[in-house]
Order: C-alpha cells, then sequence, then structure tokens
C-alpha cells in the first residue's frame, strides 16, 4: 500500500507506526448534515451538492496544506486524535483559560478518521511541525496533506464513510455527545505528563515552545483547564 512513496516517506511512516490521520471540521451544523445525507444514500451515487459541501466544509476549498494529525490507532482515544482536537481548538476564545469565557453548551467539532490504506497514490502527505502554530505537543503529529482533484478527494472521502473504511466522532461539552473535549484534553494531558513530566504553567518545560499567538504557559494552563473542565462545572453546579 506504500507502493507509491519514496523510501525517505516510507521510512518515515513506518517508523512513527502511522496507521491513518485525522482531520478536524468546526462547522457541526454542515458536518452533521454531510453525514446524514451519507447514511441516506447508502453508498451513493452522491449528489453535486454534497460533494461541493464536503470541498467547502471539510477540505476548505484547498488542494494543498490540508492540515491533518497523524494516528497510530484509528480511534478517537489515540493520542494524535486528542492532540490535534487541543491544537485547533485553542486558539479559539471559549477554549483558553485567559479569556474567562464559558463555551457554548452545545459547541461541538467533527472529526474523521482517515486510514492510509483508504488514501489512493494521488493523496501525498508531508511532514509539516511548523503549520501546527499553537500547541506545542502536537507539532510531530503535524502533516499537510496535498491532492489533485479536489472533487476526488472528496469523493474518497465519502465513498470511506459510506463504507466504513474511514470513521468519525462529534466532540461535545455536555451529556448529549458520547465523546467529550474533556476526554480528549485529559488523554492529551496524560501523554504531556509521560513526554515532559510535570506541568507547571509558571515554569514550562524547556523543550515547550511558545506558540505563534499562545505562550507555552498558557498553552499548559489551558489544557489543565480543559482537562479538569467537568470536574469545575460539577462544583458550580453544587
Amino acid at each position: 500500500m506504500l507502493g507509491w512513496l519514496s523510501t525517505k516517506a516510507k521510512s518515515i511512516i513506518r517508523n512513527n507506526h502511522i496507521n491513518g490521520f485525522v482531520r478536524l471540521c468546526n462547522n457541526q451544523v454542515e458536518f452533521l448534515s454531510i453525514l446524514n445525507e451519507v447514511r441516506s444514500c447508502r453508498g451513493g451515487p452522491w449528489s453535486d451538492d454534497l460533494i461541493k459541501r464536503v470541498e467547502e466544509y471539510i477540505l476548505c476549498g484547498a488542494n494543498s496544506g490540508i492540515s491533518v494529525y497523524r494516528l497510530k490507532v484509528l480511534s478517537s482515544l489515540d493520542i494524535g486524535h486528542a492532540l490535534g482536537v487541543i491544537a485547533v481548538g485553542i486558539s479559539r476564545d471559549d477554549f483558553r483559560s485567559t479569556k474567562g469565557k464559558k463555551r457554548k453548551v452545545h459547541c461541538t467539532t467533527g472529526t474523521i478518521i482517515l486510514p492510509v490504506k483508504a488514501l489512493d497514490k494521488t493523496v501525498k502527505y508531508t511532514y509539516s511541525p511548523s503549520c501546527n502554530l499553537n500547541f506545542h505537543p502536537a507539532n510531530r503529529f503535524h502533516y499537510d496533506l496535498a491532492i489533485e482533484s479536489l472533487r476526488d478527494f472528496s469523493i474518497l472521502i465519502l465513498d470511506a464513510l459510506s463504507t466504513g473504511n474511514a470513521s468519525w466522532a462529534i466532540l461535545g461539552n455536555d451529556k448529549n455527545w458520547k465523546w467529550s473535549y474533556c476526554t480528549q484534553a485529559r488523554v492529551a494531558y496524560s501523554h504531556c505528563i509521560l513526554r515532559y513530566g510535570s506541568l507547571n504553567c509558571e515554569m514550562p518545560p524547556k523543550s515547550w515552545k511558545d506558540g505563534k499567538e499562545i505562550p507555552a504557559k498558557e498553552q499548559i494552563d489551558t489544557l489543565a483547564h480543559l482537562a479538569q473542565m467537568h470536574l469545575l462545572e460539577r462544583q458550580d453546579a453544587s
């Protein structure tokens, strides 16, 4: 399945145990709409409107620089998945502890998990840690996809979702959603402790670098804030 890749690319993939990638979609309404239509169509053919919505809302109309995070395990509990969720969300005001804003109850994010084996030879991926801007631990998990045809790749995604080759998750803040931001933050926090040791936002680990907009100490403080969010909400309710 890796025949079209260079020897160097194959080595990178094997050494990092890359079995798939996760792509995030912050437009919950459109993401759910796409999933519902995939279910109702039962394998296609896919309408032009549906294909264009995948192009716009999942791929953001891009043929290159499509931001994804590598996965070792094709699961929403994989470390790469959790770090990617935090990395994409941390720039939002309602994620950051210093902003003092509480996330809306129905704030959600969708994720699509694409196995490497589901990608054809027209899909290229490049290791791009510098393109992950504001959450340092996710840098080494970040890749950019480049595709030849936006339409063909959108159809590939729809086919993979329909056949079950690709899986999805919707992350929310309340009990209506199976997966939660809090769980993702706890997975990410656990990984960071194992990698960096004790996390003190006033004295960040030396290897934990500032982001483009968010300093290391605020990254750590926000991660800890998200990981204990449910505990804080229970205390507020009592």
